[in-house]
């Protein structure tokens, strides 16, 4: 098809116009990089089921009913010592000025509450804020506003835990909760990021200028992956507005966009040199280059984004995030290579070649022509080739079993969400996790609610509820202690 709006109509008006073109994306990225700056990117490190679960039901019942008003966010703050207990006066000034350092700020702790204030009102209750060996107790806290507001805290908390820690080196004193996981995973993955696209960069631009034997010719994927990734990385933030996304897709827009936008800027380009070996005059090159490559690339963007697409399925945000992320840089890095590499190519020329200096006349395209002839059918894929149309049944068959017998280990793929053990042992909030684990319960930052919805005076109700204190009640662990700290409210 030659319309304009073919790939090679695109190439050809882009190569045209080429200064246009360049200013329009320009000015596109600026564009972006204002409205991330004036609406950063609303993530959260929560992964949330999309299909209305059980679990979310069982929520709703008891905002119905007024059990539960809206989840604030929260923070358990652990102090821990390895040679005092709590009875010791020094434990029991840092765990008070801890809580009074917390609640002194009213705007972001709406509540807190130790051990020791507990003591004075319910001790039994406040023995579930001590570990076994009354070396570590936990502060909770309640955050100010909402659970979305609350998690913007994060930096405060983790601002004034260092403070404290500073003063205490004796002790140990973590958090973990909404505010200050989110804060942590969502540094370190700005962190990650920017070494992930220096590293990748840098090894990618050495493959390039190997493969290209030119030092412009490897600088034009490398740009036109980066500014997908800029592009890709506000056309987030605006979407994040609409739709809250995982901290995940802000890590998976800068792997995907250095890998499809290198790839498909760098066909365009070879194949353009290729054209011109072969005697086409530069902007005979971009169109054939826009025809072939061009279309390639936009088949194969197609196909990427329809695959990632298939992640919808999965009802769950941290899916959905990376669908989206992954769906915006395929698509900015396909238009970025049918308009502005024609049109980079375009004022560049001849000039991609640099430092080597080619000679494009009918003595090059002759030898171009002797190499085609010569190497088609020659070297290792050369011989694939011929086998694979020669016996296709055969080959079909060899190469289908061979990805299936890669496929096999997903048989026996251990499924399930393991968030907190997949962290990196980096994060504050993961130690602070682990104390929790060992020294009291995981399920104390999140517990299990159970509802029964039923008349309280039927025998029906009454009965349920006591079948599930009985079950829960007789689950034990592998060392035969309780699964399960029961309590029970009406």
């Amino acid at each position: 098809m030659s319309a304009r709006f073919s790939t090679a109509g695109l190439a050809r008006s882009s190569a045209r116009r080429p200064w246009l073109v360049v200013g329009v994306w320009i000015l596109l990225l600026v564009l972006v990089v204002v409205a991330q700056t004036v609406w950063p990117a609303n993530t959260t490190t929560d992964v949330g089921l999309l299909n209305d679960p059980e679990s979310q039901q069982g929520w709703s019942l008891l905002e119905e009913h007024g059990i539960r008003a809206e989840r604030h966010g929260a923070e358990t703050l652990i102090i821990q010592s390895t040679t005092v207990t709590i009875d010791d006066p020094a434990f029991q000034a840092i765990v008070q000025r801890t809580t009074d350092a917390f609640r002194a700020d009213t705007d972001v702790v709406a509540s807190v509450v130790n051990y020791y204030e507990l003591s004075a009102q319910d001790p039994e209750e406040a023995g579930n804020l001590v570990s076994a060996d009354r070396k570590t107790t936990i502060i909770p806290v309640t955050l100010v506003g909402s659970l979305e507001e609350g998690v913007e805290h994060g930096p405060n908390v983790l601002a004034l835990l260092h403070t404290l820690q500073d003063a205490a080196p004796d002790f140990t004193i973590l958090s973990v909760g909404d505010g200050s996981l989110n804060e942590e995973v969502n540094t370190l993955a700005e962190k990650d990021i920017a070494r992930g696209e220096s590293i990748g960069a840098g090894v990618a631009f050495l493959i390039l200028i190997v493969l290209f034997s030119a030092l412009v010719a490897a600088f034009v994927p490398l740009i036109l992956a980066i500014i997908s990734i800029d592009i890709a990385f506000g056309l987030a933030a605006i979407v994040s507005q609409f739709n809250e996304l995982s901290f995940v897709a802000n890590s998976i827009i800068p792997m995907i966009g250095l890998a499809v936008g290198i790839d498909y800027a760098r066909f365009v380009v070879e194949r353009y040199r290729e054209e011109r070996r072969r005697g086409a005059a530069k902007h005979a090159a971009i169109e054939i280059a826009g025809s072939t490559a061009s279309r390639a690339v936009l088949f194969s963007g197609i196909t990427v984004v329809l695959a990632l697409a298939g992640l919808f399925i999965a009802p769950t945000n941290d899916y959905r995030s990376i669908s989206i992320g992954a769906i915006l840089v395929v698509v900015v890095a396909v238009a970025a290579t049918l308009t502005l590499i024609p049109a980079v190519i375009s004022l560049l020329g001849d000039k991609l070649d640099w430092p080597r200096r080619r000679t494009y006349n009918a003595e090059t395209a002759a030898r171009q022509a002797a190499w085609d002839r010569e190497t088609i059918h020659a070297g290792f894929w050369g011989r694939i080739s011929r086998v694979v149309m020669g016996k296709p049944i055969v080959s079909l068959i060899v190469a289908g079993g061979f990805l299936v017998l890669c496929a096999s280990p997903a048989f026996n793929l251990n499924q399930g969400f393991n968030f907190a053990s997949s962290l990196p042992d980096e994060l504050e909030s993961k130690t602070a996790f682990n104390i929790l684990d060992a020294e009291f319960s995981a399920g104390l930052i999140s517990p299990v609610e159970i509802v029964v919805e039923g008349p309280l005076d039927d025998p029906a109700t009454e009965g349920a509820i006591a079948a599930i204190i009985q079950r829960l009640g007789e689950a034990t662990t592998a060392d035969g202690s309780p699964l399960y700290g029961l309590a029970t409210t009406t």
